[in-house]
């Protein structure tokens, strides 16, 4: 039997941007309380607690206090940056909703 490996930090932070983005554009389109926006908001968190479990050595989870938000907002940071496949250099994986 093969081995299951994790997916590398840079393939997480590549999918949790892609949802990040795909989640705001329906946030926009169709509102909060969609099932569609849930879903998506839903799977990007996801994401995010396997980067956190998987490669707890590279990430860590920094309260946001730049904004006035009705839940705490955590940036889940990287130690390194990433660059992605586009080029884009990310320090972070995006917001915990």
């Amino acid at each position: 039997m093969a081995a299951v490996t994790s997916p590398s930090i840079v393939d997480l932070v590549h999918l949790i941007n892609q949802f990040n983005a795909v989640w705001k554009q329906a946030r926009e389109a169709w509102g909060d309380t969609s099932p569609f926006t849930t879903i998506l908001r839903e799977r990007k968190t996801q994401l995010q607690l396997r980067l956190l479990r998987t490669h707890p050595e590279a990430v860590r989870l920094v309260v946001d206090r730049d904004g006035e938000y009705e839940e705490p907002l955590y940036s889940v940071r990287l130690q390194r940056p990433v660059t992605l496949s586009d080029g884009q250099v990310r320090r972070d994986a995006d917001h915990i909703p």
